[in-house]
């Protein structure tokens, strides 16, 4: 079953044979790692640093989440994904990436730095009515990342018709509508339980109905007509979280769109489609980047 793909290495998609990187001479691991594998590294929890109080005259710091993001590989390099509001905020995000050692396939977790200036928005901002009413903006984020040296890194790509490359086009055909069957894999918060690492959770839900125009309401203002409400229990910490085709209903994976909000009860979340992902990487092709992301090594307890 297709899953994520590796880039930089053809072919390297679950269900692959070994492959190879001919940039840098090295095969790729032949061991099939599992689907759920593989989405831990390709979805990540973003984090920013909050100051939570300053003692003897040393700030002190501490990590929050700040909502879930994904890599998407295209033609034109590869892009961190998220919602807009995630990112749309006074600090820059960090996020803790599982990556593969291309010298000997062993799993890393190297740190990814995004400053607030990489971001591109989709460019359909809040839109006044002239019924005195409110469309919101599009909720989706796109920051072009470079690939860690000497590391490989999961993605799903992008490549839409005609696609001419040799990237596998994991996106859905067209947005979503009821009543699709969908997995969301993110990081929830609040769960009441104590975990020793962070991995995405998922989610399984249906699709129950497109918003159309001027119909469904959050916060004083619609919601972009294109967006798609899920029956499934969302909480904070699931925004930005890629909503997939359920392999096991449909035979089928690909991106169907990201979360964007919940419910105050959180038992359904609203989507942005698949389609205003694309449009923003598109806009993204279209601009250079005001600033870039960066990967650092992480230094352990001890080391210097």
């Amino acid at each position: 079953m297709a899953a994520l793909v590796t880039p930089g290495v053809p072919g390297a998609q679950s269900g692959s044979s070994s492959t190879h990187n001919s940039a840098s001479g090295a095969a790729a691991p032949d061991k099939r790692p599992s689907f759920y594998t593989q989405l831990t590294r390709g979805v990540i929890r973003l984090e920013y640093e909050e100051l939570t109080r300053t003692f003897l005259g040393k700030k002190q710091w501490v990590s929050r989440t700040a909502g879930t993001g994904f890599f998407v590989l295209t033609d034109r390099g590869v892009f961190l994904v998220t919602a807009r509001h995630v990112v749309d905020a006074p600090y820059a995000v960090r996020a803790r990436v599982p990556t593969l050692r291309r010298a000997d396939g062993a799993t890393e977790v190297v740190e990814l730095r995004v400053p607030r200036e990489a971001w591109v928005f989709h460019p359909q901002g809040r839109r006044e009515l002239s019924a005195g009413k409110t469309v919101a903006a599009v909720d989706v984020a796109v920051a072009p990342v470079p690939l860690p040296a000497g590391h490989w890194v999961k993605t799903l790509g992008y490549c839409p018709e005609p696609c001419t490359g040799s990237i596998v086009d994991q996106f859905a055909a067209r947005d979503p509508e009821p009543p699709k069957m969908v997995l969301v894999f993110g990081f929830p918060l609040d769960l009441g339980f104590e975990l020793a690492e962070q991995r995405p959770m998922a989610r399984s839900g249906i699709v129950s109905l497109v918003a159309g125009d001027y119909f469904l309401e959050r916060e004083g203002a619609y919601v972009d007509p294109r967006a798609v409400l899920i029956d499934a229990p969302i909480y904070p910490g699931n925004s930005g979280s890629p909503v997939f085709s359920n392999p096991e209903t449909s035979g089928r994976f690909e991106l169907l769109g990201l979360i964007t909000a919940a419910n105050a009860s959180f038992d359904y979340a609203v989507a942005a489609p698949r389609s205003r992902v694309a449009e923003t990487l598109e806009a993204a092709f279209a601009v250079a980047p005001r600033a870039r992301p960066s990967w650092h090594r992480l230094v352990a307890s001890g080391d210097s």
